[in-house]
């Protein structure tokens, strides 16, 4: 049901296929994991170098409606690849930073503890943190 109702708010934001297949894969993921329960400590995303916006929004309860203040756009999404970088593996990330890496070393597959969180805590909050920006 919460998945549900996350991808119906999603499926507005926009009709970009680089969005809709963001959220097939995120729909892919949430069955993967089985709809980890928000009570579930080891399904959140960590918030370290998360953006302020996120917290915010999250304190006050996640309404869906509710954007949080976002002052300067450049700022927020230099925040976002901070907080994205932070949490994604290692082995993605690069010298200069941005764009994160999609090539494994060594071969397929990699390592994706950190980033592969499900339910309310995991990667939703990802991605509606990005449907702001």
């Amino acid at each position: 049901d919460f998945v549900q109702q996350a991808l119906r708010e999603f499926m507005v934001v926009s009709k970009e296929e680089a969005w809709l297949l963001l959220l097939k894969r995120y729909a892919a993921l949430e069955v993967a994991l089985e709809f980890p329960s928000s009570k579930n400590n080891s399904h959140r995303l960590s918030t370290a170098s998360r953006p302020s916006a996120v917290a915010y929004w999250v304190k006050r309860a996640r309404p869906w409606h509710m954007l949080p203040p976002i002052n300067n756009v450049l700022d927020y999404g230099e925040d976002m690849r901070r907080w994205v970088s932070a949490f994604m593996p290692a082995w993605r990330r690069t010298p200069y930073g941005w764009p994160l890496t999609r090539i494994v070393e060594g071969g397929e597959g990699g390592e994706w503890t950190q980033a592969r969180k499900g339910g309310a805590n995991g990667f939703f909050i990802a991605i509606v943190a990005c449907s702001w920006w």
